[in-house]
C-alpha cells in the first residue's frame, strides 16, 4: 500500500478533517470511490452546519468533491 501524501489533499490552514472522513476520502471502508459527494456548499448544509465542499486528489489522480468540516 502506498503512503498518502496529505498535502495533495490541497487543505487550506484552516481545514480539518475527522479521523472518518478521512477514511472516506482514502478508501478506510471499502474501496475509495471516485464519485462526487457535493458540488457546491450548499450540498453539505452550508450555512447551517460547518460543512463546505472541496476539491480532493487521490494518489490514484481521481479529484472528486467531499463534504468536510471547516472551521473559520
Amino acid at each position: 500500500m502506498k503512503k498518502l501524501n496529505l498535502k495533495k489533499l490541497n487543505l487550506k490552514t484552516n481545514d480539518l478533517l475527522l479521523r472518518e472522513q478521512l477514511k472516506t476520502i482514502v478508501g478506510g471502508y471499502g474501496n475509495g470511490s471516485c464519485h462526487p459527494e457535493c458540488s457546491s456548499n450548499a450540498d453539505c448544509g452550508y450555512p447551517q452546519t460547518d460543512e463546505i465542499c472541496v476539491n480532493i486528489k487521490f494518489p490514484d489522480g481521481c479529484i472528486t468533491k467531499r463534504c468536510v468540516l471547516s472551521f473559520s
